[in-house]
Parts: structure tokens; C-alpha cells; sequence
């Protein structure tokens, strides 16, 4: 009786233990499985949240553009702004003058007797006078057809030995009442076309006499010299553009080009002359030796149609020695 009980105890007790045994791995599993899930979950939340701070840090970045482009506008609002006020300013006073000119003469000539001698010289000034408002306004509208693009340039083959010996030609009278002299330097039997738009290079061309006619001295010489160069050589840069061009220009150096140069005995340019050249509204400290009025637009002018052209210019010159504009301009394609 008491083995019975004693077996029967063992047998509950075994059946105890398997029964613990399979309800410990039971919860094992349970706990096992309850883990995977939150692990799972653990990966998704941290999924999220890598891909939030991939949305954070893209639309950091689109902040980061949106504000560099607000600071390029504004800067470009202000360059507008300052050069709004350089036009009203130049507006102010260089058309000011000559219409007061021109109004105050009008008025003496239509309420005032006047002799036959007056009234020819009073015609004179105000025609001077228009001719300095003309010259004014052409200047504005140049620059801003040219930077709006709404000037085409056409590259056709042209002499451009021939547009220097007209336009000379053109500025002989000017410099004669300076008593300058204007001394051209070609070689006979020398090609020297270049692939350019015509009318751009005579306005380039142009500019660059006239303004060595109206800064020199009464009395000295104006040189205009062409010739041919197989490369680029080297110049005065200037600009951070004409730094990023640098590479250009190297590719570009056994091409053919023609050059002109047009050198004067004038003031030349100092430091600070060299730093402004080429920017619209210069205004260097050389001052115009006739009374000539000057728009400080000619050389902006100047530099866009001869880049536009792919040629380049440049100025070489130290102060009190006179100032040499060069200007060299692709002969072939």
C-alpha cells in the first residue's frame, strides 16, 4: 500500500515536472516571440526615423538653397538699385546741363533781337549741346540691348585693317582741333580679316579712338596699330570672370588673332583706374581734355561685344606713361 502511494507520488510529481517543463518553454516562446515583435517594431521606429531625418536634412538643404538664391537676389536688387541711382544721378547732370543750354539759347533767340553773328553762334552751342544728349542716350541704350541680348551678332569674314583706316579717317577732324596726331601702323600686303559681327567691331573700335582722342593731351600722338598673332599673349586680368576663362584661353592659344592697338600719351591709369576699367559707370580720374563729356559706359560696351565675339581686350599702362587698349579678335572659325 505504501509502494503504491510512493509510485503514484512519483508519477505526479514526474507529471509536475513535465507538465512545468512544457509550460516554461511554453512561456520561452511566448517571450521569444513577444522579443521578435519588439525588436521588429524597434527596426520600424528606427526606419522612421532614419528616413524623418533624411526628410529633415533634405529640407535643411532646400533652406539652405532657398536662402542663398533670396541673398542672390537681393545682392542683385541692390546692384539694380545702385545702379538706378548712377542713372539718375548721371541723368540729372549730364542731360541737366546741355537742356538748359539749349533752353536758355532757344529762349534769347526767339524773344530777343539778336545779330546775324549770335544767332550762328548760339546755333552752334545748341547743336554741340544735342549732340552731347545724343551721345549720352546711345550709350544707355548700347549697354542695355546688349545685356538684355537683344542685340544679334551676325560673324561674317571682314578687314578689319579696313574699319581702322575709315574710323581714323572719321576722327581726324576731332583730333586736328587738338592738334593731335593719329598714326596708323599696318603692314602693306597683310591679311588681317577677322570673323566677327561688322557693325560690333566698329563700335569697339570706335570707342576705344574717341577715347583716346578725348583723354590725350593737346599736341600728342595717337598710335593705331594692327597686326597678327598666331596666339593669345599675356595681358592684364582683371576680372574673376576672366580668371574662370583661363582654361578657355589656353585651349584657344594656337588659334590665329588678329590685334589691334590703340595707344595714346594721355595720364595712363593708376591702381584703382586699372581696378573700375572695364565696369559700366567708371568714372576714372583722368578727366577729358577738350571739355569732352564722357558717359563712363564706352569701355563696359567695349568688353561685352568683343567677348561676345570671342576675342578678349585688355589695357596695358602705367601712370604718367600713357595707356595702350588692345584688343585681339579671332581671324578664323
Amino acid at each position: 500500500m505504501i509502494l503504491i502511494t510512493v509510485t503514484a507520488l512519483s508519477s505526479l510529481l514526474a507529471a509536475f515536472a513535465i507538465l512545468f517543463a512544457v509550460r516554461e518553454r511554453l512561456r520561452r516562446r511566448a517571450d521569444n516571440q513577444i522579443f521578435r515583435r519588439r525588436a521588429e517594431e524597434l527596426a520600424d521606429l528606427h526606419e522612421q526615423l532614419r528616413l524623418a531625418h533624411l526628410n529633415l536634412e533634405e529640407q535643411h538643404h532646400e533652406v539652405r538653397l532657398a536662402n542663398v538664391e533670396i541673398q542672390e537676389h537681393n545682392a542683385q536688387l541692390h546692384t539694380v538699385s545702385e545702379e538706378r541711382l548712377m542713372i539718375l544721378g548721371m541723368v540729372s547732370h549730364d542731360l541737366k546741363n546741355p537742356l538748359t543750354a539749349i533752353q536758355g539759347l532757344a529762349e534769347a533767340m526767339t524773344m530777343t533781337e539778336l545779330a546775324p553773328e549770335d544767332y550762328k553762334e548760339y546755333a552752334a552751342i545748341i547743336l554741340e549741346s544735342s549732340y552731347r544728349m545724343n551721345h549720352l542716350l546711345r550709350g544707355f541704350l548700347d549697354l542695355s540691348r546688349i545685356e538684355s541680348g537683344s542685340v544679334r551678332l551676325d560673324a561674317i569674314t571682314l578687314n578689319v585693317g579696313d574699319v581702322v583706316q575709315a574710323l581714323i579717317s572719321q576722327y581726324r577732324h576731332a583730333a586736328d582741333k587738338k592738334l593731335i596726331t593719329i598714326r596708323e601702323q599696318m603692314q602693306d600686303g597683310v591679311d588681317y580679316s577677322v570673323v566677327a559681327d561688322e557693325s560690333a567691331t566698329q563700335q569697339v573700335i570706335e570707342n576705344l579712338l574717341s577715347n583716346a582722342v578725348k583723354y590725350s593731351p593737346h599736341g600728342t600722338t595717337v598710335t593705331v596699330r594692327v597686326s597678327v598673332n598666331q596666339n593669345l599673349s599675356g595681358g592684364a586680368v582683371l576680372f574673376k570672370e576672366d580668371l574662370d576663362r583661363l582654361d578657355e584661353i589656353t585651349n584657344q592659344s594656337q588659334k590665329s588673332y588678329t590685334r589691334i592697338e590703340v595707344c595714346d600719351e594721355g595720364p595712363g591709369l593708376s591702381t584703382d583706374d586699372k581696378l573700375k576699367l572695364f565696369g559700366k559707370f567708371s568714372r576714372l580720374s583722368a578727366r577729358p581734355t577738350g571739355g569732352e563729356d564722357s558717359t563712363g559706359l564706352g569701355l563696359a560696351i567695349v568688353k561685352t561685344l568683343v567677348e561676345a565675339m570671342n576675342g578678349r581686350v585688355w589695357c596695358e599702362s602705367e601712370l604718367g606713361k600713357g595707356a595702350t587698349f588692345i584688343v585681339e579678335l579671332p581671324s578664323h572659325l
